[in-house]
């Protein structure tokens, strides 16, 4: 086979290790009773975290109230605190406890939900407000409550602004009267977020034109917590206080530091582990890069994969949907991956082997080629960065189903998928037995993607080995920013910082209207 030979893997046809010892001196002393959350010794502790999933309550459900007939909760925690995992925890528990969400494309993609754009019919508040006043996010609302689900959780609300959680609210109240005048219970509204990361990006007021060859000036943040509403979910907030990403005392007390707009003493902890700056982007960096833009990342990314001289692997991806109705979210998979053997890739799910975690979504590692088997779909071979295992990436199918059979779907017959076959491509209308559900589109796609750079949006919610930061983008001046990419890395030996001492310093910034969750 010649080097440059394309290998594309053909879709078939439908049918935790202990903490290391920490040092004991009198700045880590210092710096705990000034950070005051990490904890000494602390590690990746899955029966913590299944501890902490448990403790997670409904949404409150005291006695009705015409005036709050919704009943909502919010979950917050520094970044690694498990907020997602914990939630997804408790989902798989309890399949009725939520219908889970998240507000924006990439997050949900890599949660392997929906947004609850998608789940409500809107695109943007304008078309929410739409939604709300002619009813149609209420009727979407009640067929979710309709499959039995208690709640909706919406993942990262802090890319929620105030008008939309507004509006979101008079949607579940609207539909929660309705439900306590025929006797039944209310759907619950979680929100999940940390409003130390990313904030909210405004919606563009109509006719907006940003002046041609400008950077178009940042609009005011929205924060969701300003809604009129915010009072119902402070009523019921829980807070996970752990973090299990990070385990060095001194990086945790640089990142708190960082969280809290105080660069200096940020920096000042840096340099006492011995840290040091750089002045370049390092191009051959065995990482990932976290840049401003979507452009400097295609850049990168094209860039590092022309020097690999592996074999050519083409991943294609797969989709239907009756009447051509496929979920938003669903357009940031492309038609094609194009990989080559030793690039550099990031896994976007997660894969249990006899709940043994094979490979956590946000994993790193480098392809060592394609491997097939009788009847299966061809499996990607990826070294994975954490472990040093390589492990095989199989094709994932994402559906579109129902409880209840369509009625809009003309479908003349619904062909039964049995337990051999639940879950493959079929691109048809068809029916899940083992799940009960009504299929009415599917995607099938490899959750890969080059990690050589990413903008620090898709990155959020990730965990990385190895990350390479440009603090010298103009991206990185707002609040949050150096804080939301530098808690994205397990170790600070992993973390490599391109720019200034000083530029750090100034750029570690807070947004003081979040000052009670720092």
């Amino acid at each position: 086979m010649t080097e440059d030979e394309v290998t594309e893997p053909a879709l078939a046809p439908a049918p935790a290790p202990s903490a290391p010892a920490l040092p004991s001196d009198s700045l880590l002393d210092q710096l705990e009773l000034s950070t005051g959350h990490f904890q000494r010794g602390q590690g990746i502790d899955l029966s913590g975290l299944s501890e902490a999933a448990s403790s997670v309550p409904d949404a409150a459900r005291g006695q009705f109230s015409p005036d709050a007939p919704t009943p909502c909760a919010f979950i917050t925690g520094r970044a690694g605190s498990g907020k997602t995992w914990t939630i997804r925890e408790r989902c798989s528990s309890d399949p009725q406890y939520a219908a889970l969400a998240s507000s924006t494309g990439i997050s949900a993609i890599n949660l392997n939900t929906v947004t609850i754009h998608s789940l409500l019919g809107f695109f943007d508040t304008d078309s929410l407000r739409d939604a709300y006043l002619h009813g149609s996010a209420q009727r979407r609302l009640r067929k979710v409550a309709d499959e039995g689900f208690r709640n909706v959780v919406v993942d990262e609300c802090s890319m929620i602004g105030r008008e939309t959680l507004d509006l979101l609210v008079r949607v579940f109240d609207d539909v929660n009267l309705h439900r306590e005048e025929k006797g039944e219970g209310p759907v619950g509204l979680i929100l999940l977020g940390d409003f130390g990361q990313l904030p909210s990006i405004a919606d563009r007021p109509a006719g907006y034109r940003p002046t041609p060859g400008r950077r178009s000036k940042s609009l005011p943040t929205p924060w969701c917590f300003e809604s009129q509403f915010w009072g119902r979910f402070a009523e019921n907030e829980t807070r996970l206080m752990k973090v299990w990403r990070q385990t060095d005392p001194r990086f945790l007390a640089a990142l708190d530091f960082a969280r809290a707009g105080r660069g200096r003493e940020s920096l000042e902890v840096l340099r006492s582990s011995g840290f040091a700056f750089s002045d370049s982007v390092d191009m051959v960096y065995k990482g990932t890069t976290v840049v401003g833009k979507n452009d400097e990342v295609d850049r990168i990314n094209q860039l590092r994969l022309d020097r690999e001289r592996g074999r050519l692997i083409q991943l294609p991806s797969r989709r239907w949907a009756a009447g051509g109705k496929t979920r938003p979210e669903w357009k940031h998979i492309p038609d094609r991956t194009i990989l080559r053997e030793g690039c550099y890739v990031m896994i976007l799910a997660n894969q249990y082997d006899e709940g043994r975690m094979v490979y956590a979504n946000g994993d790193c590692g480098w392809v060592r080629g394609i491997e097939s088997a009788h009847g299966t779909q061809p499996s990607v071979m990826v070294e994975l960065v954490r472990t040093g295992e390589v492990v095989a990436v199989q094709s994932l199918v994402r559906d579109i189903s129902h409880l209840e059979k369509p009625q809009w779907v003309s479908a003349a017959e619904w062909p039964e998928q049995g337990k051999e076959s639940d879950g493959r491509f079929l691109a048809q209308p068809h029916y899940r037995k083992a799940k009960g559900r009504y299929v009415v589109g599917q995607m099938e796609y490899y959750p890969l993607r080059l990690a050589y750079a990413t903008t620090l949006h898709k990155a959020q919610g990730l965990t990385m080995d190895s990350c390479q930061v440009d603090i010298r983008s103009w991206m990185m001046k707002s609040p949050a920013m150096i804080y939301t990419a530098l808690s994205r890395c397990r170790t600070l030996a992993g973390l490599r910082l391109v720019g200034t001492a000083e530029m750090f310093a100034d750029r570690c910034k807070a947004d003081p209207k979040v000052a009670r969750w720092l």
